[in-house]
């Protein structure tokens, strides 16, 4: 081994153009910096500073330790023993030339933060999950080739399908004044909004809002069987088996068993109109009840009434059936209530118009109970039904009937 050691100095253009001997050492004066040399090669070796400003690593640098990046405030150490980059809170990692977007961890919450030109993407090869970091619950899932679904206390609620999305559960709008807003766009056949109710994969009730390629309906109830409609004209349809029993055309009238209010449109139906009119007509010119009046909803609910037409006249009836009546007898005294019921003369309030014969209901019921309904303390106007009279006088008249035969005899 050599004993001797050489020094020298110079400029960096003397030291480039210097061949040292073996082991020879060359301090360039321009760069402070120390040099050795081989004894063949110019310029011979710089040597590293203390500070390393001088070292430009020609291969793959290798650190067998543990690494330290100290930051103005906040380092990143590389802990060989846990095979760790960490990064102390608020040291960020940033990427893109203008740090477009960065990574970090505040001492609270973890941030990754997109801020520069263009969009951020995720990409998964199967599946991208979001999950609970202690308990693995899915927040979010999403498949290749499948869907997305979104999850409550790790139960899926809401799942993307090929035809849309799927609700698991129930859907509340929890908003003053909420909307929800569905638009059918591209055409075709379907209905912009479609609410289904299943039972066995078997549609049994439906509510949508639809535009049919064969007419503009407007609002449309659904079952197998029974169907309502708000059509492009306004008018709302009911129908069972698909055939219509009741309307409400655009002038607001209610239509029974017939499409039409003109009263000679067709043969059968209701007409009830919002301006308090009504008419019932059937076909043919026999008997035809057009209105019943039954008292019990049970099993042996009676007839007590009924309205009825013919070819040209209308009877109002109601029950005298012997079958309904027991202690039949003769009946007396018609004589005493006809003297003692006050027949009067009156206008009526509401109209001015004049009355040369009628009965006041309040005087009639202490007579014949059962003609008057009502309560002369009620706010409600008391009533006469002038058929429960007849019978009195009929009575009255047999009973004079006897009398005169009985002078002629």
């Amino acid at each position: 081994m050599a004993t001797q050691l050489q020094l020298r100095r110079g400029s960096t253009a003397q030291v480039a153009a210097f061949t040292g001997a073996e082991g020879e050492l060359v301090i360039n004066t321009t760069l402070k910096t120390a040099y050795v040399n081989d004894g063949s090669t110019a310029g011979g070796f710089a040597l590293a500073r203390a500070d390393g400003s001088n070292l430009a690593p020609t291969s793959a640098v290798v650190f067998s330790d543990d690494v330290t990046l100290t930051g103005a405030s906040n380092n990143v150490v590389w802990d060989k023993s846990d095979n760790t980059l960490e990064f102390a809170d608020n040291a960020k990692a940033k990427f893109g030339t203008g740090d477009d977007f960065e990574i970090y961890h505040n001492g609270t919450d973890s941030y990754l933060v997109d801020s520069g030109t263009g969009g951020l993407y995720i990409k998964a090869n199967s599946f991208l999950k979001l999950q609970s970091e202690t308990s693995n619950e899915d927040f979010i899932t999403c498949t290749s080739d499948a869907g997305v679904s979104i999850f409550h206390n790790d139960v899926e609620k809401i799942a993307s399908t090929a035809d849309g999305a799927t609700v698991k559960g129930s859907l509340l709008l929890d908003l003053d004044n909420a909307e929800i807003n569905l638009k059918s766009g591209g055409g075709g056949d379907k209905g912009a909004l479609n609410w289904t109710f299943t039972t066995t994969d078997t549609n049994y009730a439906e509510v949508s809002l639809d535009y049919d390629t064969r007419n503009t309906v407007g609002l449309l109830f659904k079952t197998a069987n029974y169907v309502a409609t708000i059509d492009g004209g306004n008018t709302i349809i009911f129908k069972e088996s698909g055939s219509e029993h009741m309307r409400m055309d655009t002038g607001g009238k209610i239509l029974m068993g017939r499409t039409d209010s003109a009263s000679g449109a067709e043969d059968d139906g209701w007409v009830f109109s919002p301006n308090g009119w009504a008419y019932s007509s059937m076909d043919g010119t026999g008997d035809q009840k057009h209105l019943y009046f039954i008292n019990d909803a049970a099993s042996d609910a009676t007839i007590v009434g009924s309205i009825a037409t013919d070819g040209s006249a209308t009877a109002y009836n109601t029950s005298s059936d012997k079958r309904l009546k027991e202690n039949i007898a003769d009946a007396t005294g018609s004589g005493d209530l006809l003297d003692a019921m006050n027949v009067r003369q009156f206008d009526w309030k509401s109209n001015g118009r004049h009355e040369d014969f009628g009965l006041v209901a309040q005087e009639v019921k202490n007579l014949v109970p059962n003609a008057v309904s009502g309560d002369a303390d009620s706010d409600d106007m008391m009533q006469i039904d002038y058929s429960k009279l007849v019978g009195l006088l009929l009575a009255e008249v047999k009973d004079l009937r006897g009398r005169v035969a009985q002078l002629e005899g």
